[in-house]
């Protein structure tokens, strides 16, 4: 099968058969900008999810990406919460939302795409790099709590896909650099593990338990269940 001029495996285009067919809305497919700072992105308007891809990725590492952003779009056609900020100007807000919204969502996206065959390891070696990069630097990190809380936050995605001994020598060095980020990094762990990221639901209590933790009630909402949930007592009412 070829797309965009990429040629398709078997295992890409069976993922798109079964996946597209379950969107609520219409997919649409776009080329990203050179200077866009990520491979691929989805976009959610309101009768269409568009994927976004940059060129000039190999055939493999282009395929795995477009079925990751179709599992994001597959993942709000069937109610899974998003992170929203209430302030659009505060950017360590905006900042912190983001990457919390879609780290978590990423890892069942991860998930996914591997149970289909796909290759992405494109996307892997650039994580592993980054973190690899960030442990020999001796992960240092800003005083500011979002930042320092946000680290923990990258970690769990970061240390989704690596190897147990990579990961053993990246939270060694973590811990001896700043054991508060260490803590907070086990702590969120743990929760993910009880609560399960794969449905909408586990998202949606590890969703409030982060933003719980950090005190960011004020400043942000949960999209879920066709209301905003801004505040604990409101999280609570619809936690089973």
């Amino acid at each position: 099968m070829e797309l965009y001029g990429y040629t398709l495996s078997d295992c890409a285009a069976s993922f798109l058969a079964k996946y597209e067919k379950e969107l609520d809305k219409e997919l649409q497919l776009s080329k990203l900008p050179d200077p866009y700072p990520l491979w691929s992105a989805l976009h959610v308007a309101a009768e269409y999810y568009v994927i976004g891809i940059k060129p000039g990725m190999p055939d493999t590492a282009f395929e795995a990406a477009l079925c990751h952003e179709l599992y994001h779009a597959w993942q709000f056609s069937h109610g899974f919460p998003t992170v929203v900020s209430n302030d659009k100007s505060k950017e360590d807000v905006n900042t912190y939302t983001e990457r919390l919204n879609s780290h978590i969502l990423d890892l069942s996206a991860d998930d996914a795409v591997r149970a289909y065959g796909l290759d992405d390891s494109f996307v892997m070696k650039q994580r592993y790099r980054r973190i690899k990069n960030l442990s020999i630097a001796n992960f240092a990190a800003s005083s500011d709590p979002f930042s320092r809380d946000l680290l923990a936050i990258d970690l769990i995605l970061d240390c989704h896909s690596i190897t147990a001994n990579q990961k053993a020598l990246i939270l060694q060095n973590l811990e001896s650099a700043l054991p508060d980020v260490y803590n907070q990094y086990g702590i969120y762990q743990k929760r993910i593990d009880r609560y399960g990221y794969q449905t909408p639901e586990g998202c949606y209590q590890i969703f409030g338990f982060i933003i719980n933790s950090v005190e960011l009630w004020p400043h942000c909402y949960i999209a879920y269940a066709g209301e905003r949930i801004h505040t604990l007592q409101r999280f609570r009412t619809l936690c089973p």
